[in-house]
């Protein structure tokens, strides 16, 4: 007869990484996203210990997957996003200097209309003084 092996099967040479680290690190750029690779990579080492060596193997590619996707759409996401400040920054001073502009072009005219007003009241004043002075 032969012995049956009894335990689990004879363990590769070493555990998978667990990409707790670069998990971690997705959290803080897509939190929603890095969630499952921080579950998948606390996985793999109990995984591991308990003997499932497939388990901890899975875990490790689902952990790398996940910190990757969460990596990449959290850079992307905070590129888009001061992208879309510095262009609404850009627009803001834009529009802001062409109503400057247009609101120095507006007092231009209203000092205009007050010099016009003013050399009529002068005009007014002094024929309003020869009548007078023909009265008397």
């Amino acid at each position: 007869m032969h012995a049956s092996p009894s335990g689990p099967p004879p363990s590769p040479q070493r555990p998978p990484g667990n990409w707790m680290v670069p998990a971690i690190v997705s959290l803080l750029c897509c939190w929603p996203l890095g969630i499952p690779s921080v579950v998948y990579a606390s996985r793999v080492n109990s995984a591991w210990n308990a003997g499932d060596y497939h388990g901890a193997q899975e875990a490790n590619r689902k952990a790398k997957r996940w910190g990757i996707i969460a990596l990449v759409s959290g850079i992307a996401f905070w590129l888009l996003f001061w992208l879309a400040w510095v262009l609404f920054l850009g627009a803001l001073f834009t529009a802001t200097d062409a109503a400057v502009d247009e609101l120095d072009q507006l007092d231009q005219e209203i000092q205009q209309e007050l010099d016009e007003l003013e050399e009529l009241d002068e005009e007014l004043q002094q024929e309003l003084d020869e009548l007078e002075n023909l009265d008397n």
